[in-house]
């Protein structure tokens, strides 16, 4: 009996497994714990998944207003539970006798009008789970409590499904995005009824099929099948949130090599370019228009206007905005919930430790590798200035030091790719002289320091 459980336990169990496991029971139970609602959001995200699972691609636009008539029965119970009233009132609680009326309400004839521009916006990608869970629910005439559950079981095993086949198929650092794709915000949203749970897991499934053909010795030839997979992971990425629509880029780090010819590699690549814009394009042209609180072209115009203003609120969300960080691991509820530091503290460490301690890969100390590291590092700096200019065209600006609106789970599908651009120069980092680190450090702190003192003396 013994050596029997010393052989299970010796037994490596491979760590996409270990995520299936973890993320079934862990999501399931947040599934049930988080009230309905409250996520970042989540009245608009399942209103538009509801429309969605009665065939309705498109929204409605009814007396200049953006949303669609749904059943009135939905806000019968929002008002029972008293949804609105929770989030940013932490004095607010749920109560049980509140829950087991709201339970009890079941679909009616009955409509009434919604409203939900923030969600009309987007495609139906981001729901078609959650919109499944909603049809097959009122397929069984169950409650509108176990309508929202529902929505978010099928939404929590389309993220589980996508993440497992990406930590499953990524060559190196799939310890990386096991803690990435289980921190708690992470988890959170994907056992939600938000779109973000489909993003995050396609974004980590095509980065990870991606880094498989540019890093994996065993992947020698880019075939039709990898175009086609790409191409759709790629116009799926665009359309889950367009501030995601450049993934198409990292294709052509794929070495020429494993293509036929250079001209088939320019081929493959300009094409899957071009399928994804055009994707995003036709639905920005025939979709609902964003119903912005800003208007874009005008912050366009403040930021041609005042590159150094803008440049400088850019550097301050980085700066000055204390909690993009904890969000990034997990500012729960409607970013209401902060969990204790020292979780986020772990994670930075964890994530550290999962880089560093890496196996190298055997070219890793090629010229032409480390050079794919850097594009990749150069990569992820250009989507945080996309993310990050996009929210500062959509959001109003409240004269901040920062851009208003941004938010740390925005970060949370390219933080991979951050994560192996640094990994992949890290060799030749460690090459350097350490006398070049504290040169480096010295030089960081002074450019800094002077940011500041620019910024405390001069207008």
């Amino acid at each position: 009996m013994n050596k029997a459980l010393k052989n299970i336990i010796n037994t490596k169990v491979k760590i996409q497994y270990i995520f299936i496991l973890i993320s079934i029971l862990m999501g399931i139970y947040w599934t049930k714990i988080i009230p309905p609602f409250q996520a970042p959001d989540e009245f608009v995200h399942f209103y538009r998944a509801y429309e969605i699972s009665e065939g309705h691609l498109v929204s409605k636009n009814v007396n200049g207003d953006t949303g669609n008539y749904l059943p009135k029965a939905i806000k019968e119970f929002e008002d029972t539970m008293g949804a609105y009233d929770i989030p940013f009132n932490y004095e607010k609680k749920l109560g049980h006798s509140q829950m087991e009326e709201a339970k009890k309400i079941h679909l009616s004839d009955e409509r009434i009008f919604f409203s939900f521009p923030s969600s009309a916006i987007y495609s139906p990608i981001p729901y078609i789970p959650q919109s499944l869970g909603i049809f097959f629910a009122r397929a069984f005439d169950l409650s509108v409590y176990n309508i929202i559950l529902s929505a978010r079981l099928f939404n929590l095993f389309a993220y589980i499904l996508f993440t497992y086949w990406a930590i499953k198929i990524l060559p190196k650092l799939k310890s990386c995005l096991f803690l990435l794709a289980l921190m708690p915000m992470t988890l959170q949203q994907a056992a939600s009824t938000s779109g973000d749970a489909l993003l995050f897991g396609v974004s980590f499934f095509m980065i990870a099929y991606i880094f498989r053909l540019i890093f994996s010795d065993e992947i020698v030839h880019f075939t039709r099948k990898d175009f086609f997979i790409i191409s759709c992971l790629s116009i799926a990425t665009a359309l889950l949130k367009p501030a995601y629509f450049l993934f198409f880029l990292i294709v052509f780090l794929i070495p020429i090599k494993k293509y036929k010819s250079k001209q088939l590699f320019w081929l493959y690549n300009f094409s899957i370019s071009f399928v994804t814009l055009i994707s995003l394009f036709s639905w920005m042209t025939f979709g609902p228009g964003a119903a912005t609180p800003q208007d874009p072209i005008e912050q366009v115009k403040w930021i041609l206007l005042n590159p150094i203003a803008y440049f400088k609120k850019f550097i301050g969300t980085f700066i000055y905005y204390d909690n993009l960080y904890i969000e990034f691991v997990g500012y729960l509820g409607w970013l209401d919930t902060p969990i204790p530091y020292v979780i986020s503290f772990l994670f930075t460490i964890f994530f550290t430790i999962a880089i560093t301690s890496e196996s190298p890969f055997e070219n890793q100390n090629n010229f032409s590798t480390f050079i794919r590291g850097l594009l990749l590092f150069g990569f992820f700096l250009l989507e945080v200035v996309v993310i990050d200019t996009m929210i500062f065209l959509a959001w109003p600006q409240r004269g901040l030091k920062y851009v208003a609106g941004v938010q740390g789970r925005y970060f949370i599908p390219v933080f991979i790719i951050f994560a192996y651009g640094i990994y992949v120069i890290l060799p030749r980092i460690k090459k350097l002289p350490k006398n070049t680190f504290n040169i480096l450090v010295v030089i960081f702190s002074f450019l800094l320091a002077s940011y500041f003192l620019l910024l405390r003396y001069y207008p």
